[in-house]
C-alpha cells in the first residue's frame, strides 16, 4: 500500500524507545510506503514501513524529483549502504551504516 503523508487515515502514533516514528492506518499498524511531497507536488520522501515501524528502503528526492539519498532501515534503525547522489545523478558518497539489526 502506498499512501500520502497527508492521508487522513494515516495517524502518527508516537515514537519508539529509539526515537523513531510509529504510524497507524485506520487504527492498525501501517505496512506500506508513506510518500511526502514538496510544495510543488514532486515526491520528497518515500519511506517503507512494516507494522508501523520504518522498515525497508528510504529514498529522498530533490525539488526536481532527482534521487538524492537512499538507505535501509529495520524497526526504525538504519543499516546497510547509504548512498548520496548529486543533481546530475553521480554518486557523491556511499558508506556503510552497519549490519542489519
Amino acid at each position: 500500500m502506498i499512501v500520502e503523508e497527508t492521508d487522513p487515515s494515516l495517524e502518527y502514533a508516537g515514537h519508539d524507545e529509539g526515537g523513531g516514528a510509529i504510524y497507524r492506518y485506520n487504527g492498525l499498524p501501517f505496512t506500506g510506503v508513506i510518500i511526502s511531497r514538496h510544495p510543488s507536488g514532486i515526491i520528497f520522501l518515500e519511506i517503507s514501513h512494516v507494522n508501523g515501524y520504518e522498515c525497508g528502503r528510504m529514498r529522498e528526492y530533490d525539488i526536481y524529483g532527482n534521487l538524492r539519498y537512499e538507505f535501509f532501515s529495520k524497526l526504525n534503525l538504519r543499516y546497510g549502504i547509504m548512498t548520496e547522489w548529486d543533481e546530475n545523478g553521480n554518486v557523491v558518497e556511499s558508506f556503510d551504516l552497519g549490519p542489519e539489526p
